[in-house]
């Protein structure tokens, strides 16, 4: 879904450009479709390389793609790219990340000064080991025919004092140990759904705090409290909702139906209709609707 925006002025550093430039309000890389023109080129870059990026390491995140990969395989798959894994040896833990959907261990000297590498890698390395002795190309080739011949879980001798042992590794899951979303990732968010809301009201100096917590990350305690939530169960949804207009505004972030962070806009409220943009990430179908009616009387 692209909405329209009616100014050339960006809503993070009010700097009017030719043309702003296209902003994911939740970031595509976790799947978001909601676009609108609001930021210059310069602050979505910037944001792009720097807080956002980290987003798909919190363990949160982690845990919901891991519990709906069969739901939407092509997401889980583009959030995962590279992210790291931890799986179970004889030997102990190792860690390291899927290529091109298999496991590979990352290289790294053991505590003994032993090589930890993906066999691929520990092939090539025994040969190069050998080659810079300048050893025969015939025992080279009987070097590495032991190698490819190593049983599983087995330490064999290679060559002289060269051992290896090809350990399998099982009960793989996703390392846990990512940095947590940061408030300035979820602030973003919040005030770009709040510019859709109120439109070039975003713009008022009042705001300038805001702008410059999520710009520098400058304590804006005063201004915004973001509460961190989980939800019961997973679902492959994702959804923006104007939770409360007053007596200031509330902006519900929800990723993956699991994740919720609502975001206090403590000096701010409004008069306009509460309402909710929700994603279905299975089918990429997208909509909005009101909230008033679900609203107890008196609210």
């Amino acid at each position: 879904m692209r909405l329209p925006w009616p100014e050339t002025r960006c809503i993070l550093c009010l700097r009017a450009v030719e043309e702003l430039s296209t902003e994911h309000v939740i970031p595509d890389a976790l799947g978001g479709r909601l676009t609108v023109k609001v930021l210059c080129q310069d602050c979505n870059s910037g944001i792009g390389h720097s807080f956002e990026a980290h987003a798909k390491e919190d363990p949160s995140i982690r845990l919901a793609i891991e519990n709906l990969k069969e739901q939407i395989p092509g997401l889980y798959e583009s959030i995962t790219h590279n992210l790291g894994y931890v799986g179970e040896t004889q030997q102990g833990t190792v860690t390291g990340r899927f290529v091109e959907g298999e496991f590979r261990v990352d290289s790294r000297t053991h505590g003994d000064n032993s090589l930890i590498q993906p066999t691929p890698d520990a092939r090539d390395a025994v040969e190069t080991m050998l080659e810079r002795r300048a050893v025969s190309d015939e025992q080279v080739q009987e070097a590495l025919d032991r190698f490819d011949a190593a049983e599983d879980n087995q330490v064999a001798r290679i060559f002289e004092e060269i051992h290896v042992a090809r350990w399998n590794v099982g009960d793989i899951h996703p390392a846990l140990d990512g940095p947590l979303i940061e408030d300035r990732f979820v602030l973003l968010i919040a005030y770009e759904f709040l510019a859709i809301v109120l439109g070039t009201t975003i713009y008022d100096a009042n705001l300038a705090p805001i702008r410059d917590a999520i710009v520098t990350g400058a304590d804006t305690s005063d201004h915004v409290g973001i509460e961190r939530l989980h939800a019961q169960d997973y679902d492959p949804i994702h959804a923006l909702t104007l939770r409360q207009a007053q007596p200031h505004v509330v902006v519900e972030v929800m990723l993956f139906r699991w994740l919720v962070f609502r975001v206090h806009f403590l000096r701010i409220c409004t008069s306009v209709n509460l309402f909710a943009y929700v994603l279905n990430l299975q089918d990429a179908s997208e909509a909005t609707r009101s909230l008033e009616a679900e609203q107890p009387e008196g609210t």
